[in-house]
């Protein structure tokens, strides 16, 4: 869940992921848009600074680019909650609600990426 962010080559990753599947196989991967989201500053410095890999600021053309130029058939939708969101005080990355609520209903994403039937 949500880990492309910490990929900095994402045509490698695309690489290694259509050696590793079978023809046909099928990979997804989450993936959190927060290009736009004002939480966004503060949340990379928490990531940055506690992770052991910084936050890359991919988009969703990135991602989907890199697959594309491998072969494979790229897939997405969006990620809606079915339920309500629970919140806490203080939220761990956002600062304010409204920027929780833009990740949950319009930043978060599944790709499906397929590998071709005739995989080279």
């Amino acid at each position: 869940m949500s880990v492309i962010y910490l990929i900095s080559d994402l045509k490698e990753h695309a690489w290694k992921i259509k050696k590793a599947l079978k023809p046909g196989g099928v990979y997804y991967a989450t993936y959190t848009d927060y290009n736009g989201n004002p939480s966004l500053p503060e949340m990379k410095k928490k990531i940055d600074q506690n992770g052991s890999v910084p936050m890359i600021l991919h988009d969703l053309d990135d991602i989907a680019n890199a697959f594309l130029q491998e072969g494979f058939t790229v897939g997405i939708w969006r990620l809606i909650p079915d339920s309500f969101i629970e919140l806490s005080q203080p939220d761990r990355f956002f600062q304010r609600i409204s920027h929780r609520m833009l990740y949950e209903y319009e930043q978060a994403y599944i790709f499906r990426f397929v590998v071709p039937d005739h995989a080279d």
